[in-house]
């Protein structure tokens, strides 16, 4: 049996082995299982060839923890008493301090994010701490999606499109009901859900702003800004935190470290090196040169 260990917001996997007794053993074990970091999405996984134990950690805010077990599994949200999951159907818990999972041998698929992260679906504010398990196509559809970026290394702008979609998926599955015709027959959803992946394929544009969105869909600014408004962000606020994204994932990644902060405000969509200063360190409490130098071991 396997023991591992995660923790919000970034996730650090390290196992340890348990012996016949039940008992931790001094002795490491190698973790059967992939990684794949988005921006603010981890996604771990992989084929477990003996039963085991997932311990998630969520601090210092609370965090979202969704997966999928090919065989059948428990999983026990803060001091709650454990859920039983059904083989092969996805979960979704919203984990105030930590979180539990105890999975058979076979596949087993986690996405982990803060729920932070979940400021713009007002859907996800009302998800109350606890695990749910009922049948969600748009939640089996998110583990699966998710199961395929295993492994993967994604270029910033990329991984942001990735990491939209999985967002999108889990708004509509945290949704009333999980289904379209429960959002309303307008469509309204749909199109704000293709809206924030338009802007995470292309925040990085200089020449893309709030009328240009507007154009490319076909939309009054005012109902656009209306959509955004409703979600609990304005679409200017949004627009800047996928640029932010965009450049805290550039200034940890070691191929980068030659380059300028200022370049990589730039090609993040940055005008003017100040401004994205002052928002970098309002965004994530730190400043872009201290963030690379902690990522990089410096």
């Amino acid at each position: 049996m396997q023991n591992i260990a995660l923790a919000f917001p970034l996730v650090a996997l390290g196992g340890a082995g348990l012996n016949t007794d039940g008992e931790q053993s001094k002795e490491e074990t190698a973790s059967p299982f992939q990684a794949t970091a988005l921006h603010t999405v981890a996604i771990i996984g992989g084929k477990a060839e003996v039963s085991g134990n997932f311990h998630v950690a969520s601090s210092p805010e609370p965090g979202v923890f969704i997966g999928r077990c090919f065989e059948s599994a428990t999983v026990r949200i803060d001091d709650m008493q454990p859920v039983a999951i059904e083989a092969g159907r996805a979960f979704l818990g919203v984990v105030a301090r930590e979180a539990e999972l105890q999975y058979a041998a076979g596949e087993v698929t986690l996405v982990l994010l803060p729920r932070q992260v979940l400021k713009l679906a007002d859907a996800l504010k009302a998800v109350p701490f606890g695990v749910s398990a009922g049948p969600d196509p748009a939640l089996d559809i998110l583990v699966s999606h998710a199961a395929g970026l295993l492994g993967r290394t994604l270029p910033p702008a990329l991984a942001l499109f990735c990491e939209s979609a999985l967002l999108g998926l889990l708004a509509f599955a945290a949704g009333p009901g999980g289904s379209a015709p429960a959002r309303g027959p307008d469509g309204r959803d749909a199109l704000y859900q293709e809206i924030l992946l338009d802007i995470a394929a292309n925040c990085s544009r200089h020449d893309f702003g709030v009328s240009q969105v507007a154009q490319r869909h076909k939309i009054n600014v005012r109902t656009l800004q209306k959509m955004f408004q409703q979600h609990g962000v304005t679409l200017k606020e949004h627009l800047t935190w996928s640029r932010l994204q965009l450049a805290r994932s550039a200034l940890a990644d070691p191929a980068n470290a030659g380059k300028k902060v200022s370049d990589i405000a730039f090609e993040a969509g940055f005008n003017d090196i100040a401004t994205f200063n002052r928002l970098f360190r309002r965004s994530f409490g730190r400043t872009p040169s201290s963030l690379r130098q902690r990522d990089g071991g410096s």
